[in-house]
């Protein structure tokens, strides 16, 4: 789904709808073939038509989907809180995001975490995107920026996010050294950390490549975005 960020009348893509332009691939389409056998295989013989049961099959992925960004949702707005406030958010939650909050604060007790922002709105004006990067603290005694993932795995694109929120973050005034991915586990509640910080050079140029791409190839109606017009083609007269 695209994302928009209207700043000072200006409209900028968020960094992940710039990412979008990658697409999933075929990642994303056997995780949907997985979504839809197993709910065969856990309805099948409880009353319901070929039809129904296939019909519903197919729409489980959407289902599946619906359900992990709840989740991811419910964890960040916890973070959100113990972060802001430095309290736990008093309430009863599904065990999923218990689990991933649990692993959270797990990790930053480990590691002796201090927090400077949460859930900062970014804009780069210079290369024209926006975003919302999760947080940026002290890690092992340096400035990092980090995004907290509830996924079940680290992703291609991770990387690039986090390397389009840091160089923004800079641009804003905020001195950053490195940039990571804590994943949270919603099954086994443990945390596992990935520093990107290596990379970032070879990430933020990609991303800028990917974003170039995106105002060239995928035109939208920005407001007032100088860099649409910028990236309309010349003609060129025979």
């Amino acid at each position: 789904m695209s994302r928009l960020y209207t700043i000072g009348g200006v409209d900028y893509p968020s960094v992940t709808t710039v990412l979008d332009c990658l697409g999933k691939g075929d990642a994303l389409l056997h995780w949907a073939v997985k979504c839809a056998t197993l709910y065969i295989r856990q309805n099948r013989g409880l009353g319901l038509s070929l039809d129904e049961l296939l019909g519903k099959a197919e729409q489980n992925w959407k289902m599946a989907k619906e359900e992990a960004a709840g989740i991811g949702t419910e964890i960040h707005d916890l973070i959100e809180v113990y972060i802001k406030e430095g309290r736990d958010a008093v309430g009863k939650y599904r065990p999923e995001v218990t689990h991933g909050f649990l692993a959270f604060l797990e990790w930053e007790k480990a590691h002796g975490v201090k927090w400077i922002k949460s859930e900062m709105q970014i804009v780069s004006h210079v290369h024209g995107y926006a975003g919302t990067l999760d947080a940026i603290c002290i890690y092992e005694g340096r400035p990092y920026v980090i995004d907290f993932k509830s996924s079940k795995s680290f992703y291609d694109t991770f990387g690039m996010q986090i390397a389009a929120y840091r160089k923004a973050a800079e641009e804003m005034g905020h001195t950053i050294e490195g940039t990571g991915i804590l994943r949270l586990d919603k099954v086994t509640g443990e945390p596992e950390w990935k520093d990107y910080s290596k990379d970032y050079d070879k990430d933020v140029t990609a991303f800028l490549k990917l974003l170039d791409f995106y105002y060239h190839q995928k035109q939208r109606r920005l407001k007032n975005n100088k860099f649409v017009s910028a990236a309309k083609p010349k003609l060129i007269n025979a």
